[in-house]
């Protein structure tokens, strides 16, 4: 019988850490002429209350430890928990949303994925403005300290191979204590959220704007505070926010060497150069094929083009052009785009970087064995040895994310989408990007028409590439619950 104490336990200090969160917005509105600071207040005394109970009702007797079991229920209900007690404010302050809605924006803003129902977001509340930047930035945080120290530990679609074993020190990787390591990684995403929020303010944006935008940019979130999304603004917002996505999606452990002021020279993590030479392909070959079909090649061009390109790779999905007035085979690179995603250990959604290096790898050594019987190539990732459980890991995440995409784009088309938007539909959820293609969920789009069933959908199938599958696709096998 798994001990079901431990996980309420950290369920109840995730809602204390949301509550605290929660009552940020309230400052955003004057409470005296506006009912959502009260509302925002009243959401967040109820989620501190009752994660404050939770957690004095299963407070441990000694040192917490959890086991495989108890990790992954713990990832998952917490993700829901959170997601349930976050949209409260959609509910009940001025959107008012109905409660699927509410959820749906909640989760895409945990998830970092960034679909929207709202509308009208120019003239909104700053305070519901700033609560889906918060759940952006609380998201991404989350998901980093989730992918670099629980994931690795349950061996989650190769994760492990980020796990230190005393030789991470060569190879780039994360270090020492968990605690440690968590108030470094902290630290460097305050201080890269800052250092962007102070770009976007230099660059023409208002101060509460460049916040909000810092919050969604760093965390590959996507949420805006207009409608237009960074159309909105001018060029310089524009590539203060494309560094930062970049930041965004690389790889955590490279910016924790780099903050504690060790040499990096010689020693980049292996997925870096690989993910900036494919977004950068990626952004060649579509100013190439927009060149060759009419379009001027101009500053213009070159920038929005690769703006695209790194907002939908890193799953970001900020805005700056309605690319779906650019073609078809740009519909097919972005489409294609959204299984890519960033670095492992990164806030970005997809497949990561890594698993594509690691199937390049083993699709290599299957071909050059072919031809040479006998011949051993070992996979080297970061200076160390990928293991043979590792390379399994990596097809088995493969194959799940293949078929789960299938079949939540078949459900989708049943209830009602059309096929570009099912399918695109269905990638966007589960690589957390955020935009889809075509007219209804394309850069010009919204969710919002979709319909209920739908969003229940893709709500779960958010939650899914979230937490990598294999924690929510386990608690359905019988032989977890057993002893």
């Amino acid at each position: 019988m798994i001990d079901f104490r431990p996980v309420l336990f950290l369920d109840g200090l995730l809602l204390v850490v949301l509550a605290v969160a929660m009552a940020v917005p309230s400052l955003a509105v004057p409470i005296k002429t506006s009912g959502d600071g009260a509302i925002f207040l009243g959401c967040a005394a109820v989620s501190l209350v009752l994660g404050a109970a939770t957690m004095l009702a299963t407070l441990p007797s000694r040192r917490l430890r959890l086991s495989s079991q108890q990790t992954f229920l713990m990832v998952v209900s917490g993700m829901v928990l959170t997601g349930l007690f976050a949209a409260f404010p959609f509910r009940f302050a001025s959107p008012h949303l109905a409660f699927v809605d509410a959820w749906f924006e909640a989760i895409s803003g945990l998830t970092t994925t960034g679909a929207t129902v709202l509308k009208d977001l120019d003239h909104m509340s700053p305070a519901i403005l700033l609560w889906r930047a918060l759940l952006n930035w609380l998201g991404g945080i989350g998901i980093i300290v989730l992918v670099i120290v629980l994931l690795p530990a349950l061996k989650v679609g190769g994760m492990q191979v980020i796990v230190d074993d005393g030789q991470s020190e060569r190879a780039g990787l994360l270090r020492g204590r968990i605690l440690a390591d968590g108030k470094v990684v902290l630290f460097g995403y305050g201080l890269f959220t800052l250092l962007t929020g102070i770009g976007l303010w230099l660059a023409g944006m208002l101060p509460f704007d460049a916040f909000c935008h810092a919050l969604s940019a760093i965390s590959t979130g996507g949420f805006s505070t207009s409608d237009q999304s960074l159309r909105h603004w001018g060029i310089g917002v524009q590539w203060v926010a494309l560094v930062a996505m970049v930041v965004g999606a690389s790889s955590a452990p490279l910016l924790v060497l780099a903050l504690r002021r060790r040499s990096v020279l010689g020693r980049v993590d292996e997925q870096f150069i690989p993910f900036m030479a494919t977004l950068c392909g990626f952004a060649l070959t579509m100013i190439a094929w927009r060149w060759a079909n009419g379009t001027d090649l101009s500053a213009e061009m070159v920038r929005v083009t690769l703006f695209t390109t790194t907002s939908l790779i890193t799953s970001t999905g900020f805005v700056v052009s309605d690319y779906s007035q650019w073609g078809g085979a740009t519909h097919v690179a972005f489409f294609l785009m959204a299984f890519i995603g960033g670095c492992l250990g990164s806030a970005a959604g997809g497949i990561k970087i890594f698993r594509w290096q690691v199937l390049a790898a083993a699709a290599q050594v299957h071909i050059q064995q072919m031809i040479y019987p006998h011949r051993v190539m070992p996979i080297d990732f970061n200076g160390r040895r990928v293991t043979d459980p590792v390379i399994e890991a990596v097809l088995a995440f493969f194959t799940i994310y293949i078929l789960t995409f299938a079949v939540h784009a078949a459900i989708l088309a049943a209830l009602g989408l059309d096929l570009i938007s099912a399918l695109s539909g269905s990638a966007a959820a589960l690589g957390n990007v955020g935009r889809g293609v075509g007219e209804q969920i394309g850069s010009s789009g919204n969710w919002h028409a979709i319909p209920k069933a739908a969003k229940w959908v893709l709500s779960f199938e958010m939650i899914l590439g979230r937490v990598e599958l294999f924690p929510v696709f386990i608690l359905f096998t019988p032989s977890f619950w057993k002893e």
